[in-house]
């Protein structure tokens, strides 16, 4: 299990992308690494995911990097998870799907959503978002990250 501070990284998430409540995601790999465990929100504790190509966290998990989705709606290559849907007043309208890698291996995937009525409600995620993530995920975890969860 990782260590990081749920609260501290959802406000620092928060704050930087400027999101409304509801937005930030955390799922951990299970022990057998066939299942993602959310361990963040503590509403959707206990809900887990399988790890497979249908979902964009699954993906991520396999494919071990992360997916900018600026239309959530029209993503046909990925399923968003309903829980996720649901946890807001607005729908998901963009989402950026980041596993954290130690070493080799993905041990937990963080999703940032952007919520709105309209898909021009709130700004694009842009690559360099990706750089802001992996700088607070950096100072808040008690893992170092090793290697870039774009490729790069």
């Amino acid at each position: 299990m990782l260590k990081v501070d749920y609260e501290e990284l959802y406000r620092q998430i928060s704050e930087i992308f400027n999101l409304q409540k509801g937005c930030v995601f955390m799922c951990e790999v299970d022990k057998h690494a066939n299942l993602l465990e959310f361990t963040y929100p503590p509403k959707l504790i206990k809900n887990k995911v399988p790890i497979d190509n249908k979902t964009i966290v699954g993906r991520a998990v396999i494919a071990k990097r992360s997916y900018i989705s600026n239309n959530v709606e029209k993503e046909s290559n990925f399923a968003v998870l309903n829980c996720l849907m649901a946890m807001g007043a607005a729908p998901v309208q963009k989402m950026i799907t980041y596993p954290i890698l130690s070493g080799d291996k993905v041990r937990a995937v963080l999703q940032v959503a952007r919520r709105g009525k309209t898909l021009s409600e709130s700004p694009d995620f842009q690559k360099d978002d990706l750089g802001k993530i992996k700088s607070i995920l950096d100072d808040l975890l008690s893992l170092h990250i090793v290697k870039s969860a774009w490729g790069e």
